[in-house]
């Protein structure tokens, strides 16, 4: 199972980077946890600049002056961006989140390993109807790292997961 789960923090970066992962033991498996907020950022501009989040599909920055309440022209909102300054978080305020479950398992004499996408965010890797999802690019990266395992995606019990067995 060790050699598995050191497999798949490989493969973790390449459908889900710039994030950290650590693993944990449970009672019952082991769960991959997740921190992708790894950076402190500031901006000296902020003092000046409304920052706000809109449009359509609520994916739209909105920077207006605080002064005037008028938007920023493009060149003003690059200069607003430019300005941003990234700095590592310490590790003490690293927040890790459960991401994926991984557990043997044991139904109807058939013998398998699961990944089950947990949270908000693993659930992108193993959800095809997700919004965002990566759960066909992960299962593919599963099966290319494991090929003499089966791997498919399996949508029983009301919930999609990765299953690993044996070529029966």
């Amino acid at each position: 199972m060790k050699t598995l789960i050191n497999k798949i923090l490989k493969l973790l970066p390449k459908v889900y980077g710039s994030s950290i992962f650590k693993t944990e033991s449970c009672k019952s498996g082991f769960m991959i946890k997740c921190c992708h907020d790894l950076y402190n950022t500031s901006n000296p501009m902020d003092a000046e600049v409304n920052f706000q989040i809109g449009g359509a599909e609520c994916d739209e920055a909105i920077l207006t002056w605080k002064d005037t309440g008028k938007l920023l022209s493009e060149t003003e909102a690059q200069k607003y961006w430019d300005a941003t300054i990234w700095t590592d978080k310490p590790a003490d305020q690293l927040k890790f989140e459960d991401f994926l479950f991984i557990s043997n398992r044991d139904e109807d004499a058939c013998k398998s390993i699961t990944i089950d996408g947990t949270g908000y965010m693993g659930s992108f890797l193993t959800d095809y109807d997700c919004d965002f999802s990566k759960a066909e690019e992960f299962e593919k990266l599963v099966s290319d790292a494991l090929p003499k395992k089966q791997v498919y995606l399996d949508e029983s019990y009301f919930r999609s997961f990765i299953r690993i067995q044996e070529w029966a």
